[in-house]
């Protein structure tokens, strides 16, 4: 697989556009991944990453409730993922964790 196609390069580069305050490459970057995600899967926590860096809160946590019901194994990650910081203190966030049972 070459890397430029990986859901999960794509994803994270346009978190770092985000993250720098380029929301322009950011944007294209979501349009990108979405468009991706007609031809092959991509796991909705990277569209979370992406979403929660942007300052797209409710999306985000829409994209890690639809990752928690398919079982993604990026749901992992989830205490720890310095991507989620901006919603860790959203209750739909909180309730994921429990849902998880991470210790507190």
């Amino acid at each position: 697989m070459e890397l430029e196609n990986s859901p999960r390069y794509i994803a994270m580069l346009g978190s770092a556009y985000a993250t720098a305050g380029n929301r322009r490459e950011a944007s294209k970057i979501l349009a990108e991944l979405q468009e991706l995600s007609k031809r092959k899967y991509v796991d909705p926590v990277l569209r979370a990453y992406l979403l929660a860096s942007m300052g797209r809160k409710a999306e985000a946590l829409s994209e890690l409730e639809t990752g928690y019901e398919q079982r993604s194994y990026l749901m992992r990650w989830l205490k720890v993922q310095p991507n989620f910081d901006p919603i860790r203190s959203d209750p739909r966030f909180e309730a994921l964790l429990r849902k998880m049972n991470f210790p507190r």
